[in-house]
């Protein structure tokens, strides 16, 4: 049962504004990241700024001293991380972010900070030791544990995906492990109702039953791994740094990259170009490769890697030994298989002169045998529509009807 606030203390809460204080972050799930960037001004801004006592006196009356929230409807910021603290902060000042609890609480107490309060309150939390998880039972943590790492079977995506192998997020990305379970269930029922607006939380939460809501929240305020929001990544990129970061990409690229689930047909990266995966890993986290998809699920996936980590998980991916294809319709096949080789007369020339003969891909070009299908297509269409940017491939493949971007794809799919 949540703790009842004096209204002598919310009075004075409210008289403390001035001081620019802040309350009541709520638990987010957001899109998310597969590692941290070294950030080399997160210890020097906790050293050299902090809030004042009042302002952080004033924020321990919902989340408590340090940002350990001891009451289970307000969360604990005490180890998030800084860069979702400062979103989510002014999503509440300007009014962005409007479900009921960001409203009936943090529209009030956010209206008067400045984007340096914002800084620095972040900081400050995010460098405070994170709490430890309260265990659930058994049947109910395994369950929560089920979602979380392997999503549910073409409706939802494994969460850990974006939030991490230990829920202790990353970048705008929030940490999840230790929060409290009732937070973290009202956030995600105010997803799934479209109360709070996120499209890619939206679409996962509406595909969950309130008993599996209960039971990955259970399984979320169960754990303590993961280190605070400040932490930074020093020294070179290990081994088991790479290995953590592929744990992650694994949710919805599979397992060295080989397999993927049909119904959202992420493309199989085992054995892909590794010059081409840099570039597009950078694409992703510079916010220059722009199509829906990049939008969706990589910008925020690969906005904290450094240039080292992408290095490290391209050569990662592009050392795993690629699967054989997909069974396609002969018909479809012989059909794509002339425009792969031969080109159309007068319209493009063939696909192998940049691809390969056998679609190996080279450098920056991509390796498309054996990707899904469905892949395939929804790129080709992305390149027609200009909503992905490449200059050629935009005039070739606007030059392509629905029904040859659907052999094309067959041809490929099947090698």
């Amino acid at each position: 049962m949540a703790s009842v606030i004096p209204a002598a203390v919310c009075r004075k809460a409210r008289a403390a504004i001035a001081f620019a204080a802040v309350a009541a972050l709520c638990v987010c799930l957001g899109s998310g990241q597969v590692a941290a960037r070294v950030d080399a001004t997160a210890q020097q801004a906790q050293a050299t700024q902090a809030p004042t006592e009042g302002e952080l006196r004033v924020c321990s009356y919902c989340h408590g001293a340090g940002g350990r929230s001891v009451s289970p409807i307000f969360p604990r910021l005490a180890g998030q991380r800084a860069d979702y603290i400062e979103d989510q902060l002014k999503a509440f000042r300007d009014h962005k972010r409007a479900d009921p609890d960001a409203y009936g609480y943090m529209w009030g107490m956010a209206e008067r900070l400045s984007d340096g309060a914002i800084h620095d309150l972040a900081a400050y939390y995010a460098a405070q030791p994170p709490a430890h998880g309260k265990p659930a039972d058994a049947t109910t943590m395994a369950a929560g544990r089920r979602i979380y790492r392997h999503g549910v079977a073409d409706t939802v995506l494994p969460c850990m995906a974006c939030h991490g192998a230990a829920a202790e997020g990353a970048g705008t990305t929030p940490r999840l492990a230790g929060q409290h379970r009732l937070a973290l269930l009202r956030q995600l029922a105010f997803f799934a109702a479209n109360m709070r607006n996120h499209g890619l939380m939206n679409q996962e939460t509406m595909h969950l039953t309130h008993r599996q809501l209960q039971d990955v929240s259970a399984y979320l305020a169960a754990q303590s791994g993961g280190k605070g929001g400040a932490a930074a990544r020093a020294g070179p990129v290990t081994r088991v740094q790479v290995e953590a970061a592929a744990r992650v990409c694994s949710s919805c690229h599979g397992f060295g990259g080989s397999h993927v689930a049909p119904a959202f047909a992420f493309p199989r990266l085992a054995g892909q170009q590794k010059q081409y995966l840099v570039a597009q890993l950078k694409a992703f986290r510079d916010h220059k490769r722009a199509d829906p998809r990049a939008r969706t699920y990589m910008w925020a996936m690969a906005g904290n890697l450094d240039d080292a980590m992408i290095a490290r998980l391209a050569a990662y991916y592009a050392a795993q030994k690629p699967l054989p294809g997909f069974a396609q319709e002969a018909s479809d096949v012989a059909a794509g298989k002339r425009i792969y080789q031969q080109g159309i007369r007068d319209k493009i020339p063939p696909c192998a002169t940049c691809h390969g003969g056998k679609a190996q891909g080279a450098g920056t070009r991509p390796r498309l045998a054996g990707q899904r299908r469905l892949s395939l297509q929804r790129q080709l269409a992305y390149f027609a529509a200009n909503a992905r940017s490449g200059g050629l491939m935009h005039r070739e493949s606007r030059q392509l009807t629905d029904e040859q971007i659907t052999d094309l794809a067959a041809y490929l799919a099947a090698q």
